[in-house]
């Protein structure tokens, strides 16, 4: 945790002076025992890529993502969602060099969209939404064209299904629809009568927060954290 919020607080410094130490590092921890190093370890990886140059990012790909892969496999549901969203940070920065290990993660991918059900699962799919989405705007639409249908159309059943607008799920739905919808082009349009409502309708929705800039703040108003 604390190597973590260090990638944060000084990236893209940290990154790019330790990586050479700090990645091998993270691929030991992520082999530990304890589910919770393994996950923190696995976590790390999203904040390394968040900060470090996708150059720097790239030569360590093969490493990193077997450790991740096999993080997918966990019993573990924690690790596995950390897991998942380390892929998403992956094929983010290393975008087209990504395209050697797409058949390594689409399988596992798409089998949790299709099994995993129920509000156990709600995070672990909206990640999994998150990920392929970003692996197919890395990847580009030739690879991802034969998975793109399987994908739009898990996206539309879950719109489709009405659950509540608190579900996990929504924020990683509409910002999924988003990249394959750059991702596919005018093949999208098919999907457009499913998605716009949905993002009209959180358009709508009340915030639960306030952002109160300090300069207008009276002795007795309350600040509020900007929503990330």
């Amino acid at each position: 945790m604390a190597l973590g919020q260090l990638m944060i607080d000084f990236a893209p410094t940290f990154q790019s002076g330790a990586h050479t130490v700090l990645v091998p590092a993270l691929c030991q921890l992520m082999d530990d025992q304890c589910p919770r190093v393994a996950c923190n370890a696995a976590s790390c990886i999203i904040n390394f890529c968040d900060g470090a140059e996708p150059a720097v990012i790239t030569q360590y790909a093969s490493p990193v993502l077997a450790k991740l892969a096999a993080l997918m496999q966990s019993q573990n549901r924690l690790i596995q969602e950390e897991a998942i969203s380390g892929v998403a940070a992956m094929a983010d920065a290393c975008d087209e060099d990504f395209i050697p290990f797409y058949d390594l993660f689409m399988p596992f991918l798409r089998g949790v969209l299709e099994h995993a059900h129920g509000d156990a699962y709600a995070k672990m799919r909206g990640r999994t939404f998150e990920c392929v989405s970003m692996i197919a705007l890395a990847v580009g639409p030739e690879k991802f064209g034969p998975d793109a249908h399987f994908v739009l159309e898990q996206l539309a059943n879950f719109v489709r299904s009405g659950l509540p607008p608190d579900d996990p799920q929504h924020v990683y739905v509409n910002k999924a629809f988003a990249r394959l919808c750059k991702v596919i082009g005018a093949a999208f349009a098919p999907y457009l009568k499913v998605v716009l409502p949905s993002v009209l309708e959180t358009a709508r929705a009340e915030p639960d927060r306030v952002v109160v800039d300090a300069d207008d703040q009276t002795p007795d108003s309350q600040q509020y954290d900007l929503l990330m």
